[in-house]
C-alpha cells in the first residue's frame, strides 16, 4: 500500500510529514492483529525509507523556525520548543525501540520534559453545571479528590413541612455529577452546609421543592455570603481560614473574567478586581477567542510572592453561547466516557486556539490552581480531570498539557492581549465602505488593538495614542501635522512609516477617500520593517 493512497483512506491531510504518519502507525501495530497489520507496516516502512532517503537529522536544539513550525498557534520561540517538546514526548516510545537515533542531550532533555507534566494544584468554582458521569476525580492524588472548593447559592424557603428551597439555576439543571472537590453551599445569615473531603457530587437534588433562581448567579450573593461565612461547628466568621480564603480571593477573578463585556455580567474589569481584592496577583496572560457565539476570556494570574498561578475561564456571556449549555448529552474526552458534550467542545476549541499561547505561561508557574463562574466553572473542571489525568498518549491531553520549568516572576500582561494576524485584520478593514473617512477607519484599526507579526504592539500603548491619530486623520488633508502623525505612530518607530500614512492621506479624496486596509497596510510595512524586539517599544 503507498503512503499516499492510505492518506486518502485514512482521510488524513496531505500536509502531515512522513515521519509523524509512521511514528503513529508503529505505536498501533502492537494492537492489531488482523491482516491489515501487515498493510500498516508496510506503509510505516515505507515512511521511514522516505524519510531517511531526504538525509533529515534531529538537532539537539532545533531551530526556532522549526520549533514554530510544529504548531500554527505558535508565535513565540518559547511556545514552539514548549510544542517540540510535546512531540518529542509522543515519539518517546517508538525511539525506545531504536527506529530513531537521538542526539544524547535531546534524549535527556525529553526525559526529563516527560517528567515534570503540569497538574493543577487545586479547583475553585463558583455556580459551575455539572459536568460528566461519574464524578470527576483527582486521579493524580490517593485520595481521588480536588484540593479547592465548589460553591453554589441557595435560600431556605419557610414551608412548614417541605424541604424547600431555592438555588442557583447553573449548578441544579444538568443530568451530570459534580467534582470530587469540597462543596460549599452558601447561605445568607445562615449556617452554609460543607461537605469535606469528596465533597457532594450530587448535591444539589433536583427534586421536588428545589427551584432555580437566576437572581442568585451574581457576584454580589457569590462575593457577600463568602465575606460572612459559617458552617455548623465553626467559630463564627471563616472566610479568613482555609478553604475558604482563597474561595473568597478566587471569586473576584471568576468574575473579573467577564472582562469588558459590559453591565450586567461584572461591576469591574479583571486588573480592576484584582486592585481592589488581589493587589498580590498580577495579570500576566490574557487570550481571547472570538468566535460568532462570544468573545471568550482566559486569564493567568500570578501570585507575585509565591509565584503561584491561577487559570481563570470566563463564563457564559452572550445568548449565543447558551447553546454550548443546551448540548446536554455525553460524550468523550481525555479517557472520560461521559462528559457534557457542549462543555466538552467548548473546551476543546479553547484548549487549540490558546493553550499555544498559554502553554509557557503555565510552565513558569510555580503551582496552578484553576477557577471559573457558571459555565468558566464547568470548563475548569473538565481542564483539571484531564490536567490531573495523566493520560500522555491521549490527543485531548496533549492539546492542553504544559511542561514544567523553573518558576520565575513573569511580567504583567498589556492591557488586553487580543492578537490578530495581519491577514485577519486586513480582511476586517476590507469591509469598510469605500465612503468611509479615515478617521473612522483609523478608529477601527485601534479597536482591533494588538497586531501579530514581527512584533506585538501593546494596547495600551496604541490607545494613549490614538487620540492623536483621530485628530490627524480627521483634519483636512493639508493641514495633517507631522508632530501629529509621528507622535500617533511613534510606537514604529520608523519615520518612512510616518511618511508613507503621509501620502496616503494626502491622495486621498471626497470623490475616492481611503480604505482602511490601505492605513493598515502601510502601518503594518513600517511595524514588519523595524521587527520589534520586547522592551524596544517606546
Amino acid at each position: 500500500m503507498g503512503v499516499n493512497m492510505l492518506f486518502q483512506q485514512l482521510k488524513v491531510p496531505l500536509r502531515i510529514s512522513y515521519l509523524a504518519l509512521a511514528l503513529e502507525l508503529q505505536s498501533l501495530l502492537p494492537a492489531l492483529a488482523t491482516p491489515g497489520a501487515a498493510a500498516l507496516a508496510a506503509a510505516a516502512s515505507e515512511c521511514e525509507s522516505i524519510f531517511q532517503a531526504r538525509n533529515v537529522d534531529f538537532e539537539a536544539l532545533p531551530p526556532v523556525s522549526l520549533a514554530l513550525g510544529v504548531d500554527d498557534e505558535c508565535e513565540e520561540s518559547d511556545c514552539g520548543l514548549n510544542a517540540l517538546q510535546v512531540l518529542s514526548a509522543q515519539h518517546m516510545p517508538w525511539r525506545r525501540r531504536g527506529v530513531l537515533q537521538v542526539h544524547p542531550a535531546e534524549e535527556s532533555q525529553e526525559t526529563e520534559a516527560s517528567q515534570e507534566y503540569g497538574l493543577v494544584y487545586a479547583l475553585y468554582t463558583y455556580g459551575a453545571p455539572s459536568t460528566s458521569k461519574p464524578a470527576f476525580q483527582d486521579l493524580s492524588r490517593p485520595s481521588r479528590s480536588f484540593r479547592g472548593l465548589r460553591c453554589y447559592t441557595e435560600n431556605i424557603l419557610k414551608t412548614p413541612g417541605v424541604d424547600s428551597r431555592q438555588i442557583d439555576f447553573a449548578a441544579l439543571w444538568m443530568p451530570f455529577l459534580h467534582p470530587r472537590v469540597p462543596t460549599l453551599a452558601l447561605r445568607w445569615k445562615r449556617n452554609s452546609p460543607y461537605w469535606p473531603g469528596s465533597g457532594a457530587p450530587a448535591e444539589p437534588l433536583n427534586v421536588a421543592g428545589h427551584y432555580i433562581d437566576v437572581g442568585l448567579h451574581s457576584q454580589k450573593d457569590y462575593v457577600d455570603r463568602l465575606a460572612r461565612v459559617t458552617i455548623k461547628g465553626g467559630h463564627g466568621d471563616l472566610h479568613t481560614e482555609e478553604p475558604f480564603a482563597l474561595a473568597f480571593k478566587y471569586v473576584f477573578m471568576a468574575f473579573g473574567a467577564y472582562d469588558e463585556q459590559g453591565p450586567g455580567y461584572n461591576e469591574k474589569t479583571m486588573r480592576q478586581q484584582l486592585a481592589a481584592h488581589a493587589e498580590d496577583f498580577k495579570v500576566v496572560a490574557q487570550e481571547v477567542l472570538k468566535t460568532v457565539e462570544a468573545n471568550d476570556n482566559i486569564f493567568i494570574v500570578q501570585d507575585k510572592n509565591s509565584l503561584d498561578c491561577v487559570l481563570v475561564f470566563e463564563g457564559t456571556s452572550s445568548p449565543l453561547e447558551l447553546q454550548t449549555s443546551l448540548k446536554q448529552f455525553g460524550t468523550g474526552y481525555c479517557g472520560f466516557t461521559d462528559v457534557h458534550a457542549g462543555y466538552r467542545d467548548k473546551l476543546s476549541m479553547l484548549m487549540k486556539y490558546t493553550m499555544p499561547k498559554l502553554r509557557p505561561k503555565l510552565a513558569k508557574c510555580e503551582l496552578v490552581s484553576v477557577t471559573g463562574h457558571s459555565q468558566g466553572g464547568a470548563l475548569a473542571d473538565i481542564f483539571s480531570a484531564c490536567a490531573n489525568s495523566r493520560r500522555v498518549t491521549d490527543l485531548d491531553y496533549r492539546q492542553q498539557m504544559w511542561v514544567k520549568r523553573t518558576p520565575e516572576s513573569m511580567p504583567e500582561a498589556s492591557l488586553f492581549s487580543v492578537r490578530v494576524s495581519p491577514a485577519q485584520l486586513q480582511r476586517f478593514t476590507s469591509k469598510f465602505p469605500r465612503s468611509e473617512r479615515v478617521a473612522k477607519a483609523a478608529t477601527r484599526l485601534f479597536d482591533a488593538c494588538d497586531v501579530d507579526g514581527s512584533g506585538v504592539v501593546p494596547c495600551d500603548q496604541l490607545l494613549s495614542r490614538m487620540d492623536a491619530l483621530r485628530r490627524a486623520a480627521s483634519r483636512s488633508l493639508g493641514e495633517a501635522s507631522d508632530k501629529d502623525l509621528h507622535g500617533a505612530l511613534s510606537y514604529l518607530g520608523e519615520v518612512p512609516a510616518v511618511e508613507e500614512l503621509r501620502a496616503l492621506l494626502r491622495s486621498a479624496s471626497e470623490e475616492e477617500p481611503l480604505r482602511a486596509s490601505d492605513v493598515f497596510l502601510a502601518m503594518w510595512r513600517g511595524q514588519r520593517s523595524r521587527k520589534l524586539e520586547p522592551g524596544s517599544r517606546s
